[in-house]
């Protein structure tokens, strides 16, 4: 820099002129500065005046770890504290830890000479529990960096033990504790369900479902304004809109929004109609309900909500009427598909342009269809997942995602280190369900000799552990009343 440069900057400065932070001193001393030259003059200042970018960088990098991992070149030149920092984070978003393993394997093997050593302190904070037992055994466990360092001796031992327990754990006395390699990660994504009918009545229930730990939590913060069921649900940021619906006495074309972050309630501008059975899209800002039941007629008619007007406007109507139909965004447009006429259920498809305001039918689908669900997932494809049993039974509720809530914890699984006993005692009260007060052993692994059959098989007493919480299991949830006999689906 010039020096006339140095003096005009100076002049500006002594003027207070374009100043945009002031630096106090101990004894409270204040000078006005120019954030652009001290951050060029110090990394000190860099890093103090770009705190929001770091914060944010931060958040992506947790995000998106596995695009991150597999994809940057900066990731390979990372300082082995900062990379052991982010895979220690419990907010790291991955799916497995077999994605955490494998990026660790990448930043190893850019210099493996000098690395290689590192991989122990590495796997330290992987959660190794949380690994599929055959992929530790082969790729972990036999690793050429493994079985090359002293140091993983501990850290293999305890691993190899905590998944014998696991498979074990219904054999086990006494409470087990959940140990640090074991602990889920916290999720990134927060399912919802919201009201639907529960014996008989209609509910203004809360759900969320905790992916990591596999749980369901109950949320205190209910609609005031009452159950609904047969309703829809619609994400815009972190709030929630409840839309149309049914209490048994009542059509409702009220809707309703929940602010996730600061709990609250508060209704927003009706709709032009009454609906339940309605099917609800979100199609970027813009809100989408189409079609469902009023108390006197199937709809074909669609409108769809400004939140930052606070207004639902009509837009072209469907081809067919339909209520209890499944609608989806994907590519601009909204596909709505299946539902119920009045008459039949139906197997016709339709999509909606807002470009043209128009409403095309496609092919049908093979089967006729009321209570469809279909989800676009990436663009392309339909999602099926499974998942423990949720803690109220119910029909007729809605559910929807939020992603990245800057609370999340406020909707998860609190008690994470109970999580292996929780287990325990669900196999405990399931096997006590099917075979009265004998317990029924697991498979010991040392006499199998296909471990491949015996993760198959544990995998199976999980998921029948999964499914019978109750003793005796309970009977179905009642059917919600119809109001109308040409109402039922």
């Amino acid at each position: 820099m010039s020096v006339a440069a140095m003096q005009a900057l100076h002049r500006l400065r002594e003027c207070r002129l374009l100043c945009d932070a002031v630096v106090r001193a101990d004894d409270g001393a204040a000078f006005p500065v120019h954030r652009a030259i001290l951050s060029a003059c110090s990394p000190y200042f860099l890093r103090v005046f770009c705190y929001k970018l770091e914060a944010d960088a931060r958040r992506y990098l947790l995000r998106y770890f596995v695009t991150v991992a597999t994809q940057s070149d900066e990731f390979l030149h990372l300082p082995l504290d900062e990379l052991n920092a982010i895979i220690l984070e419990d907010e790291l978003n991955v799916k497995s830890e077999e994605a955490v393993w494998d990026a660790v394997l990448r930043w190893v093997n850019y210099e493996p000479d000098q690395r290689w050593q590192h991989t122990v302190k590495l796997m330290a904070s992987i959660r190794l529990g949380l690994l599929d037992t055959q992929f530790f055994l082969e790729n972990v466990k036999d690793h050429p960096y493994v079985t090359g360092n002293e140091g993983s001796r501990p850290i293999i031992i305890e691993t190899l033990k905590f998944l014998y327990d696991l498979e074990m754990i219904a054999q086990r006395d006494g409470e087990v504790a959940t140990p640090e390699i074991a602990r889920p990660r916290v999720p990134h994504e927060v399912l919802f369900a919201i009201g639907g009918w529960s014996g008989g009545s209609p509910t203004a229930f809360i759900e969320t479902y905790d992916t990591r730990a596999d749980r369901w939590i109950k949320v205190e913060e209910v609609d005031p304004a009452g159950p609904r069921a047969y309703h829809g649900t619609a994400v815009l940021g972190y709030c929630i809109y409840v839309i149309g619906g049914f209490d048994g006495m009542d059509y409702f074309n009220s809707c309703r929004c929940f602010d996730a972050v600061n709990k609250t309630w508060r209704e927003v501008a009706p709709m032009n109609a009454r609906r339940c059975y309605v099917s609800v899209a979100v199609l970027g800002e813009t809100i989408y309900a189409m079609g469902g039941y009023d108390g006197h007629h199937r709809q074909n008619t669609a409108e769809r909500f400004n939140h930052r007007t606070n207004q639902w406007s009509l837009v072209a109507p469907m081809n067919a009427q339909r209520s209890d139909a499944s609608a989806a965004s994907l590519d601009n447009k909204i596909f709505i598909t299946g539902g119920f006429n009045g008459q039949e259920c139906m197997n016709s498809v339709e999509v909606y342009d807002p470009d043209t305001n128009q409403w095309t039918n496609l092919a049908p689908m093979r089967s006729r269809r009321s209570g469809v669900s279909c989800i676009a997932y990436h663009n392309k494809s339909l999602l099926r997942y499974e998942a423990t049993d949720m803690n109220i039974y119910r029909s007729a509720l809605s559910a929807c995602v939020i992603m990245g809530l800057p609370n999340v914890y406020d909707y998860i699984h609190k008690h994470r280190e109970r999580l292996m006993e929780e287990k325990r005692q669900k196999i405990l009260l399931s096997e006590t369900a099917r075979h009265g007060q004998h317990r029924t052993a697991l498979p010991d692994v040392h006499l199998m000799e296909d471990n491949d059959d015996m993760l198959e098989q544990l995998g199976l007493m999980e998921h029948q552990a999964n499914n019978n919480l109750a003793i005796p299991p309970p009977p179905p949830p009642p059917l919600p009343p119809q109001p109308m006999e040409q109402d039922r689906n």
